[in-house]
Order: C-alpha cells, then sequence, then structure tokens
C-alpha cells in the first residue's frame, strides 16, 4: 500500500495549547536567598543527602566549646597518609641507608606516639586536661 502523509495542520488560535507554568528554578531560588542571607552578613550552608546534612550539622557553631571527635578512626588514615608523606624525606635524611620498609616502620612507630594522631586526640580527650585525677 501506499502511505500518505497526513494533511497539513491548520495554524490559528483554536490549535493553540495552553502551557503549564515555568517552575522557578530551586537552585536559583537558593542562590538568590544566601547572596541576601550574605548581604546581611549571615551564614548560610546548604547541603543535600543525608550524609550532607548530618555533616553539616555536625559542624554548626553554636557558641558552645567544641566536643572531641567522636569518630577519630574515620579521620586515621587519611591523616596517617598525610604524615607518613612528609615523614619520609625527614627520616631518610637521618637514616640514608635504610630500606623504605624500614623508615615505614620508624613512621609508624611515630604515629603511634604522634598528636597528630586522631586516635591519640580521643584518648587525650577522654583523659581530660593533665593535672586533674
Amino acid at each position: 500500500g501506499l502511505f500518505m502523509a497526513p494533511p497539513p495542520k491548520k495554524k490559528g488560535a483554536a490549535n493553540v495549547k495552553k502551557q503549564a507554568p515555568v517552575e522557578e528554578n530551586i537552585n536559583h531560588v537558593i542562590r538568590d536567598a544566601a547572596l541576601e542571607a550574605a548581604a546581611k552578613g549571615v551564614e548560610v550552608s546548604t547541603a543535600s543527602g543525608v550524609d550532607g546534612a548530618t555533616e553539616l550539622l555536625k559542624n554548626l557553631r553554636t557558641g558552645e566549646e567544641p566536643q572531641a571527635d567522636a569518630h577519630p578512626e574515620r579521620r586515621r588514615k587519611a591523616a596517617f597518609k598525610d604524615y607518613e608523606e612528609r615523614e619520609i624525606p625527614r627520616i631518610r635524611e637521618e637514616n640514608p641507608g635504610l630500606k623504605l620498609s624500614q623508615i615505614k616502620e620508624i613512621i609508624f612507630k611515630n604515629w603511634q606516639k604522634s598528636p597528630e594522631n586522631p586516635m591519640n586526640e580521643a584518648q587525650l580527650a577522654a583523659a581530660g586536661p593533665p593535672g586533674f585525677p
């Protein structure tokens, strides 16, 4: 069979569909609110998702004294990596004949006692200020 194109539609006022009103872009609304608040000297923070909101609330400054980190083990790996990268050149300079594995052993032993170790911060915070039983 032959296929025939549909007859051309008539252009006119009768065929105009009503368009739904365009919703306002939520990102623009948030940005504008943040700019208005910044102009008034108010700090605004936003987060999306449960993890982002939890982190935002955890870091919220309420004027109270900051509490000890509840989960230092979550920061331990990254903190050790930074510490190790910084210490390797120093230990290598002090001990030029050592293998990298020996240097890393020394660094790890130093890390166990280091105040940069988040686990040590948690133990120090739990023990309280020095001089108190």
